[in-house]
């Protein structure tokens, strides 16, 4: 919850959540039952204070789903809930690169390197990203072929 009311979730749900869907208090504060915001069914929804936290459920056979119903509160009350994440690890984070892609590239020159990351960000083969990059031809061969840039080198010692 965001509302502000965090510490007090019965006054979230009574002052916020209920009215947003015509629920009425089955249980002073702690309780109340009405409309699902998902299936819409009558009086098959109800919403409790549990522990200092608010827990919902559909009683329509079948039920609807947590995350269903999290979602429809998060678009009736933005403020109070927010909505569900996605379960799926590569969904939740798209641009998470994985290691085992990340420590080969320890190993690259300063080329390489770039053409790797750019593969790797654009999600395109690698002649493709070294246009986008404006690498020379040489360049580019020399980065995929791992072949040092011995001028480099002489430069260096």
């Amino acid at each position: 919850m965001t509302c502000g009311l965090r510490d007090w979730p019965e006054d979230c749900a009574a002052d916020h959540i209920a009215p947003a869907l015509g629920l009425r208090c089955t249980t002073a504060g702690k309780q109340w039952s009405g409309p699902c915001p998902v299936c819409h069914g009558p009086r098959c929804f109800s919403l409790a204070v549990k522990e200092g936290r608010l827990a919902w459920y559909c009683h329509m056979e079948p039920a609807c789903a947590g995350d269903e119903i999290r979602d429809a509160l998060a678009k009736l009350v933005p403020a109070c809930v927010s909505p569900s994440r996605p379960t799926d690890l590569s969904a939740r984070r798209a641009d998470k690169i994985a290691r085992s892609q990340l420590e080969p590239l320890l190993e690259l020159d300063d080329c390489a390197l770039r053409l790797r990351l750019a593969c790797i960000i654009w999600q395109i083969p690698p002649k493709e990203a070294a246009a986008k990059l404006g690498m020379s031809r040489r360049t580019y061969y020399r980065a995929v072929s791992g072949v040092p840039n011995l001028a480099r080198n002489r430069r260096s010692a």
